[in-house]
């Protein structure tokens, strides 16, 4: 069985499920930091940790962990984040031990300049390829590097290891869902107002590592907080009281998670200003809507639309639940087994 190392910054509860299924391919090891609780709860037996050190905005592993990842390896994914010094010395020795290297990442939408071009273009040169997370993010690598190397860019779809709903159910309730971790730049209070002058509730799923949270609950009446919560049963049961999922601020995989459930999703239409590449399957009017960023008053309007139109939200939560199953299909590990088994 091919050897596949997968090195991660950190490892967060939704890839468990990813890296279970490419166990059934490979003969997989996981290198990731250690994540903070809002990620969910991971024993040591499922991954190697690692211990990064840095300087400056710059941070490394181990050589020691470097060589083992080496020895023990006949392929290595690793996150593509150019600061990561230990990435370098894994793509350079990987290059002349002839065994393959690939970067996986949202393919440099946040970053511009001639430095960074010729950052991706270097690095696109010595790897076996670039795994980009979806459509936008290999589009917008395309424009950084020449063109002898776009064959060396794929894409893996980013989406979660989730069950769908089965269908789209009628839904008289006007609440709002929240999910993702409660953190300031996650627009989470910037949604609380706008729910406030649209008279709705925001159910509120997730945690946060400081007290931003008691600060949220004391502030805002209309928000209903429930913490973390990873059992899809659960979630849903809270998901089934909702006209849509929403995003105040900069999303990412929270988008997917609304539309497993078969929710409309709203967010901001400024994707390269999200965290993630994943907004970008939101597809306004046809499977959510897109406000302003950071337009109180857009975000307040797009709110009030659903709430009146009944015939709109089931468009739209049904283009929804079909937009998951696309993602779904094929699974994200069998994707990448075949980018990998492709350049043997």
């Amino acid at each position: 069985m091919r050897r596949l190392s997968f090195i991660q910054p950190i490892l967060t509860k939704y890839r468990e499920p990813f890296f279970k299924e490419l166990t059934g391919f490979f003969d997989l090891r996981v290198y990731a930091g250690k994540p903070s609780i809002s990620f969910g709860d991971f024993s040591k037996s499922d991954f190697i940790e690692l211990e990064w050190k840095g300087f400056s905005v710059f941070y490394y592993c181990k050589y020691s962990v470097c060589r083992r990842c080496l020895l023990e390896s006949d392929d290595i994914v690793h996150f593509a984040d150019f600061k990561c010094l230990s990435l370098w010395y894994l793509l350079i020795m990987s290059f002349v031990e002839n065994k393959g290297f690939w970067l996986h990442g949202q393919g440099g939408y946040k970053k511009q300049g001639l430095l960074s071009d010729f950052i991706y273009t270097l690095a696109l040169f010595f790897s076996k390829g670039y795994i980009s997370y979806n459509e936008f993010s290999a589009d917008f690598l395309k424009k950084k590097t020449p063109n002898f190397l776009h064959k060396k860019i794929s894409i893996v779809n980013n989406t979660l290891y989730m069950t769908p709903v089965d269908k789209v159910e009628d839904n008289y309730s006007l609440d709002l869902l929240y999910i993702g971790r409660i953190r300031e730049n996650s627009g989470i209070e910037f949604l609380l107002k706008a729910a406030k002058e649209a008279n709705v509730v925001v159910n509120v799923i997730g945690d946060s590592d400081g007290d931003y949270l008691k600060v949220l609950q004391t502030s805002y009446d209309n928000g209903f907080f429930f913490g973390s919560i990873f059992d899809r049963e659960e979630q849903l049961a809270i998901a089934k009281k909702c006209m849509a999922g929403v995003y105040g601020g900069d999303a990412g995989l929270s988008v997917v998670h609304y539309m497993a459930f078969g929710l409309p999703v709203i967010v901001h239409g400024s994707t390269k200003d999200h965290m993630g590449p994943e907004p970008f399957y939101v597809e306004d009017h046809i499977n959510g809507l897109l406000f302003e960023r950071n337009n109180l008053s857009s975000l307040v309007e797009k709110i009030e639309v659903l709430k009146r139109d009944k015939v709109l939200r089931s468009s739209l939560a049904n283009a929804s639940l079909k937009k998951f199953q696309e993602l779904s299909c094929p699974a994200m590990h069998e994707q990448l087994k075949t980018i990998i088994e492709s350049h043997k």
